[in-house]
């Protein structure tokens, strides 16, 4: 075959690979079907990184034209931690950059999405202003970042949300799984996730909370993330629950079950190992009212797959590639 002819069928095939994709429905656009034994249903959401991946997750179920994107970094979690509650609870979705150089994938979302507004979550150590002025050049561009993560988080929820919000999550800042657990059912019922130290609530996250006047706080994660001074604190001031497992997979699972209807037909899954996924995940799984559940890498935890049986959950979207979910998760194999 010649090389003319060569180029030829190379261009056919781009070009059937194209249209098949494009005459897709959003809901499945970027989506990929699992194998390994996995139920009718089960899909897989998966780029060659974590910046593809949350490209994709846009791609599933937000259309060009959004008002706002939310950029966070996909190397330092406490910033895209309230970031995430933020941007599901306001219908955009959330890209991740890495923290000197936006990669392509993103920038090639937000051209897409021709947004209205771009917020780029964090300071110049999390996000550089080689990243902002990026961004600027496809849509105005504001940074809200604080003197540090709490301070971040607080201004997020007090710029996004009004006084008297029906509730407001507050989880440690020290660490992310449990904030994790709670972004998705956060960004569902339209509250923000407010970042606290271990042993004492940080005064910009008390700020918020009299500027909100949340008539109940959700506290997410056990004494060892949240301590019970810090809740007893809280419960002084406002009607305060905590929602905590025996670990991540079942706080998580909590918070679902506090949040979603038995018998809802509809998750997604994310590794609960890593941050980026799950967050990502979480302003997706909003626009359609679904949980984000964690899984180990190999199996589905106890706690998750409870949860999934709860919500008779027939369509699943794993969020990873197989080293983050592997094809025993998809075949729903219990640890």
């Amino acid at each position: 075959m010649s090389l003319t002819s060569v180029r030829r069928a190379i261009t056919a095939t781009l070009a059937v690979t194209v249209l098949t994709i494009s005459s897709l429905p959003d809901s499945s656009f970027g989506a990929m079907r699992t194998s390994g034994g996995a139920p009718e249903g089960t899909s897989r959401v998966s780029g060659s990184d974590r910046y593809e991946t949350a490209v994709l997750l846009s791609q599933s179920r937000f259309k060009p034209g959004v008002d706002s994107v939310f950029i966070a970094s996909a190397q330092s979690y406490p910033d895209a931690l309230a970031a995430a509650a933020v941007a599901g609870s306001h219908g955009s979705p959330l890209l991740l950059s890495a923290a000197q150089q936006l990669p392509r994938s993103t920038r090639e979302e937000l051209v897409r999405l021709r947004p209205r507004e771009i917020i780029v979550v964090g300071g110049t150590k999390v996000l550089g202003d080689l990243v902002k002025n990026s961004v600027s050049e496809i849509a105005p561009t504001v940074r809200i970042a604080g003197g540090n993560r709490y301070e971040t988080a607080s201004i997020l929820a007090m710029k996004y949300f009004g006084p008297s919000v029906s509730q407001v999550f507050v989880a440690t800042g020290t660490n992310f799984p449990d904030a994790l657990s709670g972004a998705a059912a956060a960004a569902t019922l339209h509250v923000p996730i407010l970042l606290t130290d271990p042993r004492e609530l940080p005064t910009p996250t008390s700020v918020a909370l009299t500027s909100l006047k949340p008539t109940k706080v959700v506290v997410l994660g056990g004494p060892k993330a949240v301590r019970d001074e810090v809740a007893t604190s809280l419960g002084a001031s406002y009607a305060s629950i905590r929602w905590a497992g025996a670990d991540r997979y079942e706080t998580a699972a909590i918070a679902s079950r506090g949040v979603f209807e038995a018998q809802l037909g509809r998750a997604y899954v994310a590794n609960g190992a890593a941050f980026t996924d799950a967050l990502a995940a979480s302003t997706a799984a909003a626009t359609e009212g679904a949980p984000v559940l964690l899984s180990r890498p190999s199996c589905l935890p106890e706690p998750t797959t409870a949860e999934m049986k709860r919500l008779d959950a027939s369509r699943v979207v794993l969020v990873g590639g197989l080293s983050r979910l592997n094809d025993s998760v998809a075949a729903q194999v219990s640890c």
